[in-house]
């Protein structure tokens, strides 16, 4: 099944995508969004907005699965972390840019729309205070990632279209990432949702490191899921 680099205009598709993968997942929909149901249209453009900033983000990978006939099916941001000379490869542009370059500021001035758009159309399917619950919440597990960890791509989104689950397109997005960590010999990593770790051990993430929402006070404490898990290289 094809995997291939997302365009803008898949962008549409992606944020559906992800909006109905992450309905009911327990941070996204429970935690973030309880009052999704009311106002549906929040949450869509709450994706629509973080799959924006995700594209134009040159440290990201943006990638959908697609199926016999072209129709997106899938999609999976990988992102690159780490060392700046170690950087890959994006449809033949460096992920680490030069300071120079015009391209660095495609991104900054993406989150200024996003900013822009949360001011005038507010996120009322959210709750405010949590929109930066996972920001507040690093440092109680960014001390863990040390030494080969500290180094190499991390997959943070991932969601497969209702009609296409059970037909391998996870896998595929997923493998591709893996795979692209098994070339350069580094690490990938991932943060788990509620009930999708046995679905990562099958993909090959073999070291359960911690779960984000540990430590007295941590934000994300009330939150299910949110393991680390890393496939380390050998």
């Amino acid at each position: 099944m094809p995997i291939r680099y997302a365009t803008h205009r898949d962008l549409d598709a992606i944020s559906h995508i992800f909006t109905a993968a992450f309905w009911d997942e327990d941070y996204s929909g429970r935690f973030v969004h309880p009052y999704r149901e009311q106002y549906p249209d929040s949450v869509l453009h709450y994706w629509r907005r973080k799959v924006r900033a995700a594209f134009w983000d040159y440290r990201n990978c943006l990638i959908v699965s697609v199926d016999q006939d072209g129709r997106i099916t899938g999609a999976a941001e990988w992102g690159r972390v780490g060392r700046p000379s170690a950087l890959g490869l994006k449809m033949g542009l460096g992920l680490g840019l030069s300071w120079w370059d015009p391209r660095r500021l495609v991104a900054p001035l993406v989150k200024v729309w996003n900013r822009i758009e949360e001011w005038m159309w507010p996120n009322r399917a959210a709750v405010p205070d949590r929109l930066d619950a996972s920001s507040r919440a690093a440092p109680f597990f960014t001390r863990h990632l040390v030494g080969v960890r500290s180094d190499g791509w991390k997959l943070s989104t991932l969601g497969v279209h209702p009609d296409g689950h059970g037909k391998g397109y996870g896998r595929e997005l997923v493998r591709w990432g893996l795979q692209k960590a098994q070339d350069e010999g580094i690490s990938a990593g991932v943060i788990t949702s509620d009930g999708s770790e046995q679905f990562y051990r099958k993909c090959g993430f073999d070291v359960e490191l911690c779960k984000i929402t540990e430590g007295e006070n941590n934000p994300l404490s009330e939150v299910k899921g949110g393991v680390i898990f890393f496939k380390d290289p050998h």
